[in-house]
């Protein structure tokens, strides 16, 4: 096994340069670079799970062969826990750049300048450290030269990567080499409105200035469980870059849309920049003369008044905006839970059985606590796999009400880092369980990761604390006691084995009635104390995509 490392406060070309190594290295295991800020840890937040990411404590030495380092080549740079993994502490004299006391054989890949004090001079000799605008783009011409295969997902994490280091191809240091894994990485699927999420461009001093105006005056609309931001300035000149400041407002404020009001010489310049799912900025910049897209749009007004503007501008909003999803429209219902007196083994049975990654504790229809693969991972590392799941679930349970909006669930995965919240009724009632990964198919559509997710369940891994891969696969197609099958994570029961791949997903395209009966099955067998599964031509047909006419299940 390999383990790759990179500098403390990670940046996404590092994450995305680590995650390039685990496609050239497939045994390959990423270590963050704590503490995580910024977008890197919204990010992370939501999208843990897809990637091979392992702890330093659940590291064991005589199992590493190697160790690879990221965006860096200083030992200084890596926080205490990796220093000590890497580094032989034993051995003295110990030089300053670790000398010939490294635990194993390091290998680096960087485009900064290379440092005569750092570990280079005593690094592998396919060592890389060059000049180009990201780290990630050394190793994704490497990807090129091997024809590693990539999905979308692998494509966008590795696009955000570039895209961000080189201030989207914009920055000085960028490269013709950046620009052209850019253009790989489009060809191989990846999807630039997820890297628009996670980027956030630099701006100039005027820019700055403008913005420091604008933020000045920014007030935080709530219109139908949206939160929109509207912000007006005034400027003697022009001053480029307003989409950019846009856009950097609806980050800060976490908000569905922001529109930017702004008199330069003597005209109003509006520009807009929203989810639109949410809200439609051409629509409301056309009423204005200016035109655009749903998600961004721009208008200017000859000799207009700011505020006038600004005030029509608001009551567009009021009329135009569309409610927000909530959490009764996303979770996953019925859910399947557990006791807490039932071991840590038999919980992870049942995760890999039903392919979740946590479930429910409850008594007496009551939740009390929640068990996730991280607490089986630690149970087993300590040998306590006999231990009751009370010891080890996460207590008191952070939980959301049918009304909570999906921007504040995806606001208290993030803030607590979490990747499932219980929905509750008045009473206390159990009603729901919202998962990331519903998260994530609200916001960035229900095909998101969807390669991704069907092969972390054919063959994930899964490293705990020995270090050992977990796989995934047993033969069987299956619709579930609770007849759960819209494969979220963590909610209800999503069975995604060798021979199914994506099932999952293509029982969801079917038509509504098929659906309904499929879920029926599966209450009724639950209520039965049974199992129902779903058998013959109609299991057939969904692996070959072909119409199917009848339903056959035992």
């Amino acid at each position: 096994m390999e383990i790759v490392l990179t500098h403390m406060n990670m940046d996404f070309d590092s994450l995305s340069a680590q995650f390039a190594l685990t496609k050239l290295y497939p045994a390959c295991r990423m270590v963050l670079g704590y503490p995580l800020t910024g977008n890197v840890r919204s990010f992370l937040a939501l999208n843990r799970s897809f990637l091979p990411i392992v702890q330093v404590k659940y590291l064991e030495l005589e199992k590493i062969t190697r160790f690879f380092m990221v965006d860096c080549q200083s030992l200084d740079r890596l926080d205490s826990a990796a220093r000590k993994l890497v580094i032989d502490t034993d051995a003295l004299p110990l030089t300053s750049n670790g000398g010939s006391h490294l635990t194993r054989p390091i290998t680096i890949f960087d485009h900064h300048l290379e440092d005569p004090s750092g570990l280079i001079s005593i690094a592998t000799n396919d060592s890389k450290v060059e000049r180009v605008g990201a780290a990630t783009t050394i190793l994704v011409e490497r990807i090129r030269k091997e024809r590693v295969k990539l999905s979308a997902f692998d494509a966008t994490v590795l696009a955000i990567g570039i895209f961000e280091d080189t201030g989207c191809l914009t920055y000085h240091g960028t490269t013709p080499r950046d620009a052209e894994c850019i253009a790989f990485l489009i060809k191989q699927g990846a999807d630039l409105s997820v890297v628009r999420e996670y980027i956030k461009p630099k701006m100039e001093q005027e820019q700055v200035m403008l913005f420091e105006k604008l933020l000045g005056t920014a007030k935080v609309l709530e219109i139908q469980g949206n939160r929109f931001v509207l912000a007006t300035a005034q400027v003697p000149v022009y001053i480029d870059g307003l989409a950019t400041i846009t856009r950097q407002l609806m980050d800060l404020e976490a908000a569905e849309a922001s529109f930017c009001v702004a008199l330069m010489k003597d005209r109003v310049h509006i520009v807009g920049r929203a989810d639109p799912r949410v809200i439609s900025v051409r629509r409301i910049v056309q009423e204005f003369g200016g035109d655009g897209h749903p998600g961004a749009g721009a208008a200017v007004v000859k000799g207009g008044n700011v505020h006038e503007v600004a005030h029509r501008l608001e009551s567009l909003l009021h009329s135009c905006s569309a409610p927000q999803p909530r959490a009764r429209d996303v979770m996953v219902s019925p859910v399947r839970t557990v006791r807490s007196d039932i071991s840590m083994d038999e919980a992870g049975r049942l995760m890999t059985r039903y392919g979740l990654d946590g479930l429910v504790v409850a008594e007496n229809e009551q939740v009390v606590g929640i068990v996730s693969r991280r607490d089986i991972d630690q149970s087993t590392h300590h040998k306590l796999g006999h231990a009751r799941v009370a010891g080890f679930m996460s207590k008191p349970v952070i939980s959301v009400t049918e009304d909570t909006t999906l921007s504040d669930i995806q606001q208290i995965m993030v803030a607590e880092d979490i990747g499932r919240l219980p929905v509750l009724a008045a009473n206390g009632a159990l009603v729901g369980l919202v998962s990331r990964q519903d998260v994530l198919n609200s916001l960035f559509g229900v095909n998101y990761a969807r390669d991704r997710l069907a092969s972390t369940d054919l063959e994930e891994y899964r490293v705990g604390a020995m270090g050992r891969v977990r796989r995934h696969t047993r033969p069987a197609v299956g619709v579930s006691e609770d007849g759960d099958t819209n494969g979220q994570a963590g909610g209800g029961n999503r069975v995604l084995h060798v021979e199914s791949a994506n099932l999952t997903n293509d029982l969801m395209l079917l038509d509504d009635d098929t659906i309904w009966l499929c879920r029926t099955i599966g209450s009724v067998a639950q209520e039965l104390g049974m199992s129902a599964y779903a058998v013959g031509g109609f299991v057939r047909d969904l692996l070959l995509q072909v119409p199917n006419f009848d339903l056959d299940y035992v």
